[in-house]
């Protein structure tokens, strides 16, 4: 694969390569981005921590996933959640996102100076255009992002704004198994 070619080419391995393997994963990833699938989730950590000794996987995985590889002592990739938990899970979680502290901070924070204040002009209808701008949250229902909808919502009201409404939406899926990357040096 072209990107353990160039890792092992461009980074300091210290004689070590890395290889990149799949495999098929028990949990539902989107599921356990909800908080379930922890057995499922503990037996894919298992695997890739113990049986495939891998030293991090690859995918975006849920919570579940993340929590039980980090408890093995491997690396995974953490969901954009709050700083709280990359802390807890440290050294061992990383993500390619900002948390979604981060990210809520910036939203509104744009929000707040490019939207709030100022009529919605571009509203199809006419009767909208001259009327104060009304702003709601969609959320998933897990803790870690609720926690971090908490701290947007505060920031909205610290400012003088409200949202109109807030919806919280459960963050499970229908099964869809699929492989995951996992790379560990030769």
């Amino acid at each position: 694969m072209a990107f353990a070619d160039y890792f092992n080419r461009v980074y300091q391995t210290y004689g070590r390569k890395i290889q990149i393997t799949f495999y098929k994963a028990k949990a539902d990833l989107l599921s356990s981005y909800g908080g379930g699938n922890q057995e499922e989730a503990n037996a894919d950590a298992l695997y890739v921590g113990q049986e495939a000794k891998a030293f991090a996987d690859l995918s975006s995985s849920g919570p579940a996933f993340a929590d039980a590889l980090c408890g093995r002592g491997s690396s995974g990739s953490a969901p954009s959640t709050c700083p709280v938990v990359y802390q807890a899970r440290a050294p061992y979680a990383w993500a390619g996102l900002p948390d979604c502290t981060s990210l809520v901070e910036q939203v509104t924070a744009y929000a707040v100076k490019r939207l709030a204040p100022y009529p919605a002009r571009f509203a199809g209808d006419p009767a909208m255009r001259a009327k104060p701008r009304s702003m709601g949250m969609v959320v998933p229902d897990s803790p870690w992002y609720q926690e971090c909808a908490d701290h947007a919502e505060a920031l909205y009201k610290a400012a003088g704004y409200h949202f109109a409404r807030r919806v919280n939406y459960p963050s499970t899926s229908t099964p869809s198994r699929r492989r995951r990357p996992t790379w560990w040096p030769r």
